[in-house]
């Protein structure tokens, strides 16, 4: 198993500049994990089942009252749209697999 970072919360000022893909299974998130890692590339973490959507917190009920803020501002925008769509996709079996994007171009 590849050693992965956790993130305070998801879609937040605190978790910027992330990248995130969806893949269908376990064997496939890790694979990825695998190869992101073979290339230098630290921070990779893979969401998944009941766990990754608590991790991702749609709502912001499980990082707390800034989480909420942020969730209840994120509301008004498309990022509210995005955060729902990758909940959908953890809901139904997918695997999210996120990484910092900073300064890689």
């Amino acid at each position: 198993m590849i050693p992965l970072t956790r993130s305070p919360a998801h879609f937040t000022l605190l978790c910027r500049d992330m990248v995130y893909g969806v893949l269908d299974t376990a064997l496939q998130a890790e694979a990825l994990c695998r190869d992101l890692t073979a290339l230098g590339i630290p921070g990779v973490q893979i969401l998944s089942g009941p766990s990754g959507l608590v991790d991702l917190d749609r709502d912001g009920h499980h990082h707390g009252v800034l989480c909420r803020v942020a969730r209840a501002a994120q509301g008004l925008t498309r990022e509210h749209d995005f955060i729902g769509w990758y909940a959908e996709q953890l809901e139904a079996g997918h695997m999210l697999v996120c990484l910092h994007a900073r300064g890689r171009a």
